[in-house]
């Protein structure tokens, strides 16, 4: 705010808070964040954000006389200590939705009035996507935690959460101009400092076949693993050691989740759905297998129930994923769940070793090898240079190679899963337990494995032909 006569020039931040704080952390973790106004001088805080290579644009208001002076009185008295301390929520109340409400307040409810009812197409749950997809780490895990509550689609005055938004707003944002007509609200605007990173993300990343591919990889290696455990000693107790660690993951990110949703007040992850998949009872497997390696009949009988019911809800969730009263956002999840469904997979391969032509053994062996280099490359690419994997993520190239890498994936999983279920010959199964695929005893029907198989074969095939089609689009659009 500025007043050459009376000699004001502040500016007002409403993003202000202290690490040193007492329970900051606690507090943090439990949802329940104070931020606080403070008013500083607008060349310390400009030269602030320039410091910290921020972009900053200032818009001139056209308001009246009365206007300015109840906006300069309702920010002093906001910036007294008893009045200036508020309780922060990143999406309904934070430093910006505070400037957006003091403009409504001297504006008479008009600002609200205008955008409130303006649909925008975007959620809470896209804007964080698009924000984060510079930061893939930030992005995987923010996408786990934040549940259908932010898949809500948001009108134009819920979207002034972000002040980039709110700076496009109030160029729409027309007011009385005292004759009788409207005058635009931004009377005059300007850049004062142009970051170096550039502008946002325009749009979220569709990651949906980058998250399939490293699913894949993942699940291939497991089911490796159980194979190979189920033949010789020291690939068991190998196996035994990924699966453990495996459901150790699954179950901290069901009970972090959990306890999301029942002991704090982050209320955007309140009933999450990708708890079909990050399952807290996954912990009982911690124990379980490692006794399940040594062959205890009674760890053995536990740890394949478990993981049987843990691969049941994962395709629970995924086939309930449709549904209206599901509406949660989580495709990439889904597409990475491939995980979950393989950690207890039925594994054909008779009791006296691998009886498969070449082919089938060549094409699983290419297809692991292949997602593996794929994930590995992609793993330390984002681990070294955060900023360049970036920009390869959303180049076309980038998009064509995982189409082609996702597709040869399923396309191989497809044909072996097909030649299980529906070749010449008999087949005898042997099932797996644990999170990571150990297999350790127990015969399954070969009808029921054929079945397996050929429901694979199935929802593959499937996959196959939308991802040709999705191919296909991309290539006619360019």
């Amino acid at each position: 705010m500025r007043d050459t006569v009376r000699g004001i020039d502040r500016a007002y931040n409403y993003g202000m808070f202290s690490f040193d704080d007492p329970g900051f952390l606690s507090r943090f973790v439990r949802g329940e964040m104070d931020y606080w106004m403070e008013g500083f001088e607008t060349e310390r805080m400009l030269r602030a954000y320039e410091a910290a290579d921020r972009s900053i644009w200032i818009q001139e208001l056209d308001l009246t006389a009365e206007q300015k002076r109840a906006l300069y009185e309702f920010e002093q008295w906001n910036e007294r200590p008893e009045n200036r301390v508020y309780r922060y929520d990143y999406y309904r109340d934070n430093c910006s939705t505070r400037v957006r409400d003091a403009l409504d307040r001297v504006l008479d409810g008009r600002l609200r009035e205008t955008f409130e009812g303006v649909e925008t197409g975007t959620t809470y749950r896209s804007h964080f996507r698009r924000l984060m997809s510079p930061d893939p780490l930030i992005y995987t895990g923010g996408s786990f935690a934040i549940g259908p509550a932010t898949d809500r689609p948001i009108s134009a005055w819920e979207e002034m959460f972000l002040p980039v938004r709110m700076m496009e707003y109030l160029r729409e944002m027309t007011v009385p101009d005292g004759n009788g007509g409207e005058k635009p609200l931004v009377k005059r605007e300007l850049t004062f400092y142009e970051s170096t990173l550039g502008p946002e993300p325009e749009a979220p990343p569709d990651w949906r076949l980058q998250f399939l591919a490293v699913g894949v990889s993942l699940a291939g290696l497991f089911v490796l693993l159980g194979w190979l455990g189920s033949r010789w000693r020291g690939a068991r107790f190998l196996a035994a050691l990924t699966s453990t660690a495996w459901a150790l993951v699954l179950g901290i990110g069901g009970v972090f989740m959990l306890g999301i949703w029942f002991l704090t007040a982050h209320w955007a992850g309140y009933r999450n759905e990708n708890l079909f998949f990050l399952n807290p009872l996954a912990l009982a497997l911690v124990v379980l297998i490692p006794y399940a390696a040594l062959a205890k009949p009674w760890a053995v009988r536990w740890a394949r129930g478990l993981a049987t019911f843990l691969a049941a809800a994962a395709i629970l969730g995924l086939i309930l994923q449709p549904l209206p009263w599901l509406p949660q956002t989580n495709a990439e999840i889904i597409a990475g769940g491939a995980i979950v469904l393989v950690a207890v997979g039925v594994i054909s391969m008779p009791e006296g070793g691998a009886n498969a032509p070449p082919w089938v053994v060549g094409l699983a062996g290419a297809v692991f090898l292949v997602m593996g280099l794929y994930s590995t490359a992609l793993a330390v690419l984002v681990w070294q240079d955060p900023e360049l994997a970036t920009r390869i993520v959303r180049g076309e190239a980038f998009d064509v190679a995982s189409w082609l890498v996702g597709l040869f994936a399923v396309a191989v999983f497809f044909t072996i899963s097909a030649w299980i279920a529906w070749g010449p010959g008999p087949r005898s199964f042997t099932g797996s337990v644990g999170a990571g695929g150990l297999g350790v005893g127990g015969m399954v029907g070969e009808s029921m494995g054929r079945a397996v198989f050929g429901v694979s074969a199935v929802i593959t095939g499937l996959v196959c032909v939308w991802m040709l089609s999705w191919g296909f689009r991309r290539l006619r659009r360019r």
